[in-house]
C-alpha cells in the first residue's frame, strides 16, 4: 500500500512555519481539528495527527498527494474560519512579495518553484508589482484591497479588486501594478487586505 503525507500548518507565517496564537484567534490545533471534521469524507485521505503547533497529517491511501477535492475542501473551512474572526488572515497567504515583471497568463499555473524571482531593492524607473499567493475558496469571488504606503508614511491609494472564480483550483495568483506617481526614494509598503481582514504588510525600497 502506497502511503503519502501531506502536512497542512493552519497559521502559517509569510515565509514559513507556524505562527503563535493571538488572543483574538482560536487554538491553531483546535482549527485544525475542525478542518478535518469538515473534510474527513473522502474515502482515500486516512487522518494521521494534529500537532500542538496546529498542524494537520494526513496521508492518501493510493496517491502522490491527497485529492484535489480535499484539499479545496480545507481552502474553503479556512475561509470560512477567517471570515468569522476565529482564524488569522496571514494564514491565507502563501506567497506575498514584490517583482519587476508581470508573467503571461500560462506562467501562473506552472509550479510553484517556478514562480518569479522576488526584488526587494527598485531603481525610480523599475516597475513595481505586487505578487501574492492566497488559499481562497474556488466556489467564490475574494474580495482584496490594498493600501500602498510612502516613505513618508502616507497612504497612497486603496484599490479593491475581485478575484474571480476560475475552475476547481482552491489557490488563487493575482498581480497588483504600482502606479509610479509622485515616486520618492526610500522604503515603501503594502498592507494587504482579503475581504476585510488585514493579511500582512510587506515592504520595498526605491533607491
Amino acid at each position: 500500500m502506497r502511503y503519502s503525507y501531506l502536512v497542512l500548518c493552519l497559521v502559517l507565517g509569510i515565509t514559513t512555519g507556524c505562527v503563535g496564537i493571538s488572543k483574538n484567534f482560536e487554538a491553531p490545533e483546535k482549527l485544525a481539528k475542525r478542518q478535518w471534521q469538515a473534510c474527513s469524507h473522502y474515502p482515500t485521505v486516512e487522518f494521521v495527527e494534529v500537532t500542538a503547533e496546529g498542524q494537520l497529517l494526513v496521508r492518501d491511501l493510493h496517491y502522490s498527494s491527497p485529492p484535489v477535492d480535499f484539499q479545496r475542501c480545507l481552502a474553503e473551512v479556512a475561509f470560512k474560519q477567517v471570515l468569522s474572526g476565529k482564524r488569522d488572515a496571514k494564514s491565507l497567504v502563501r506567497e506575498a512579495y514584490f517583482v519587476d515583471t508581470k508573467p503571461d497568463r500560462e506562467y501562473l499555473y506552472k509550479p510553484s518553484g517556478h514562480f518569479p524571482e522576488e526584488i526587494s531593492l527598485f531603481s525610480p524607473d523599475q516597475p513595481v508589482y505586487f505578487f501574492f499567493v492566497i488559499d481562497a475558496p474556488s466556489n467564490r469571488q475574494v474580495r482584496v484591497s490594498f493600501e500602498w504606503g510612502t516613505p513618508e508614511g502616507e497612504t497612497l491609494r486603496t484599490r479593491p479588486i475581485e478575484i474571480p472564480n476560475k475552475g476547481a483550483a482552491a489557490r488563487k495568483w493575482k498581480f497588483e501594478q504600482f502606479i509610479r506617481s509622485n515616486i520618492v526614494k526610500g522604503r515603501w509598503s503594502v498592507r494587504l487586505f482579503i475581504e476585510e481582514f488585514e493579511a500582512g504588510e510587506y515592504f520595498f525600497d526605491i533607491v
